[in-house]
C-alpha cells in the first residue's frame, strides 16, 4: 500500500493480485509476447522475424510475515523460432527491511 499526501488532502492506492484469498494466498496467470530479431543477408532481408507466446500462472504461499514460497509454471504457445519449452519452478521469498 502506498500514501501519497499533498497540501490538500492524502489519498491511499492500494495495489491487488489477479485473485487473492483470505490466508494471504494469491495467484496471477500471464500471457506475453516476445518479438524482434529479423536478419538481413548482403543488405536483404531474410523474412526470419521471431515470435513466441508463452501461457503461465503463479501462486504465491505466505509461510510467515517474512517469508513465502512461490510456485510458477509456463508453458509455449506458439513459437516461430523452434525454441518452445514448458517450465516450473520454486522460489523461496524473504523480505526484509521497513513496512513489514
Amino acid at each position: 500500500m502506498a500514501i501519497h499526501a499533498n497540501r490538500t488532502r492524502s489519498t491511499r492506492r492500494r495495489r491487488t493480485p489477479i485473485y487473492g484469498f483470505k490466508s494471504g494466498k494469491w495467484a496471477s496467470f500471464d500471457l506475453t509476447w516476445f518479438g524482434g530479431g529479423r536478419t538481413t543477408f548482403n543488405g536483404v532481408d531474410k523474412q526470419d522475424l521471431q515470435q513466441n507466446w508463452r501461457l503461465g500462472a503463479t501462486l504465491a504461499v505466505p509461510v510467515n510475515r517474512k517469508n513465502s514460497v512461490k510456485f510458477y509454471a509456463s508453458s509455449g504457445v506458439s513459437d516461430r523460432t523452434g525454441n518452445s519449452y514448458d517450465l516450473i519452478g520454486i522460489v523461496w521469498q524473504y523480505r526484509w527491511g521497513g513496512g513489514l
